[in-house]
């Protein structure tokens, strides 16, 4: 079996990945998932757009008059810029030491303060239901950024996720929220989407399809709000998300095993119960050395996030950026890929 490129941007999804199911699985099942609805029971509405970016830039238009906003400087720069853009005023603050928030930072903050916090890798799932608590205790509007965890649930007044991150599709975000929207987008506006590097990697030309993948992510930060596209939304119906977050899982807990002793960020061999990951970040002082030489070995891993070098960042965040090494862990991997990073890692380390 041909196990390498791991990692990079998806193509066109086959649905099937049962070849790379681990046998022995850390994880036997996970809830069914309806990524697009919420059901009619719930207080709860799902809002679709062609970005997590515009999801969040709408729910903040409809309430950037009433709140103080604070977002992570350790972030996608795209998220600040487009806040700019539409003269959404703003504060940074900086995460702690683990990706965790300060509890003290939150109870400064009060009812007239809106929090959007990220579930950055998605491994912060233990640290964000404590900063949901405090919230609520505090009056805090809470926003969840959750375009690292696409199974995350919170009872925050809105929680964002990004389906494109997790599945081939062309473009993509969700808002999901118990508030009412004044001004949102129809359906009659979608997005047009650009399927050329999705398909370039289905066809296995990778190097030709990563400078169009670049190209559609460029179009995506770039575009007004509006509604996710109607092939985004069949292929996210009919991808079966729920195997493919416990494949992720099992190769999460298959790296943490092996790695948990070399890795900054986790403290012991304790496995944390995540809903999604969506990498296993890998902190390390030689990180930069070691992500280049997997790259090399077709390893790929990506830096998050490039253009957030001149804002406010912790020296802790400093150290993400240059150091922390995120290792592929999704669907399309098994195994017999993991054991492969693992043993790499060994030789690098």
């Amino acid at each position: 079996m041909e196990l390498l490129p791991i990692g990079g941007y998806f193509g066109f999804e086959n649905n099937h990945f049962n070849s790379h199911v681990t046998e022995r699985s850390h994880v036997e099942s996970h809830r069914k998932l309806d990524l697009l609805n919420q059901p009619s029971s719930s207080n709860r509405r799902r809002y679709l757009f062609n970005s997590l970016g515009n999801a969040l830039l709408i729910y903040l238009l409809n309430h950037s008059t009433y709140y103080r906003i604070h977002i992570p400087a350790y972030c996608c720069s795209s998220i600040s810029k487009k806040l700019e853009r539409y003269h959404i005023r703003f504060k940074f603050y900086n995460n702690e030491a683990g990706l965790a928030l300060s509890h003290s930072f939150i109870n400064n903050l009060d009812g007239g303060d809106l929090l959007v916090v990220a579930n950055i890798f998605g491994v912060m799932d233990e640290n964000l239901n404590q900063i949901i608590e405090l919230s609520k205790n505090r009056g805090v509007h809470l926003v969840i950024d959750s375009a690292h965890s696409i199974a995350f649930e919170a009872q925050a007044q809105a929680t964002l996720y990004s389906p494109r991150k997790f599945i081939g599709i062309p473009d993509g975000g969700i808002l999901d929220t118990c508030q009412s929207l004044e001004i949102a987008v129809s359906n009659d506006k979608v997005h047009q989407v650009d399927l050329g590097h999705l398909s370039l990697r289905k066809a296995g030309r990778i190097s030709e399809g990563y400078i169009r993948f670049l190209e559609n992510e460029k179009k995506i930060e770039d575009a007004a709000p509006c509604a996710m596209s109607f092939l985004s939304r069949d292929i996210v119906t009919s991808f079966p998300i729920e195997q493919s977050i416990v494949q992720r899982l099992n190769n999460f807990s298959m790296l943490h095993t092996a790695l948990y002793s070399y890795n900054d960020i986790f403290s012991n061999y304790h496995i944390p119960r995540l809903a999604s990951p969506l990498y296993y970040p890998f902190l390390h002082r030689e990180g930069k050395r070691i992500r280049d030489s997997l790259i090399t070995m077709g390893v790929f891993c990506p830096v998050f996030w490039r253009g957030i070098e001149t804002l406010p960042l912790s020296m802790y965040e400093k150290r993400l950026l240059n150091d922390c090494v995120l290792l592929p862990i999704d669907h399309r991997y098994g195994q017999n890929h993991m054991d492969l990073v693992i043993d790499y890692l060994r030789v690098l380390i």
